[in-house]
């Protein structure tokens, strides 16, 4: 049974943002990510003994309580709970100082959405050099590569974008990646400027359950 599910959607962005996370009441955690620094896909993984029950009684705290107001940013991702099987809440904008328990379980919810990486298992990952993407976990994913696009931003110390390339990943198009399976990206362009830190950005399509599926992984911003 479902203790605690996290999403965080944005369908004005393109790709679309759609990142879920969820944890049963054994401790099983599974997610997905479709646009994330490092990682993109499916994700599963097992949560600490102490974590889950500290997670249990706060979730049974939350719905001992009202259901917080709630006013979400014009402009925000929409940001929602859910707690058990049946109840959903959305999210985002919640004032943490009127609703503290509500507020921990929404960074709890960012907190193993950010974590859930580190269990890839049927993932595509951007190396931290930002120079290959490859597979991560222990299962094959179908990749449309046909209209991939590795992007290139250099950013200076002071935070300034001081320069971006954009190319089409020449990859052919439809990829079967087993276990193993790596792609060395083009390196960037000799026109970005020295002494700039340079984020690579990849997007491309996974093909889940026949379903395409646009993604992007980053490397962090600095």
């Amino acid at each position: 049974m479902t203790l605690l599910r996290y999403i965080r959607a944005d369908g004005r962005r393109v790709p679309a943002e759609y990142e879920t996370v969820e944890v049963d009441r054994d401790g099983r955690l599974a997610g997905w990510r479709s646009v994330a620094p490092l990682a993109v896909g499916s994700f599963e993984g097992e949560v600490a003994v102490d974590e889950v029950d500290a997670l249990r009684a706060l979730v049974d705290r939350a719905r001992a309580m009202p259901e917080p107001d709630v006013m979400r940013r014009p402009g925000a991702a929409s940001e929602t709970l859910e707690l058990g099987d049946g109840f959903a809440l959305e999210v985002a904008g919640l004032d943490s100082d009127d609703d503290p328990v509500w507020s921990e379980l929404v960074a709890r919810g960012r907190d193993l959405l950010a974590r859930q990486t580190a269990f890839p298992v049927a993932a595509i990952g951007l190396a931290a050099d930002g120079g290959r993407l490859e597979l991560l976990g222990t299962h094959p994913l179908e990749l449309d590569l046909t209209d991939a696009v590795v992007s290139r931003y250099a950013w200076m110390p002071d935070g300034a974008l001081a320069g971006e390339t954009s190319a089409p990943l020449e990859a052919g198009s439809r990829v079967h990646a087993e276990p193993g399976w790596s792609l060395d990206l083009p390196p960037a362009a000799d026109a970005l400027p020295p002494g700039a830190v340079v984020q690579t950005v990849v997007r491309f399509v996974i093909v889940a359950g026949g379903v395409p599926v646009p993604v992007e992984v980053d490397s962090e911003s600095p």
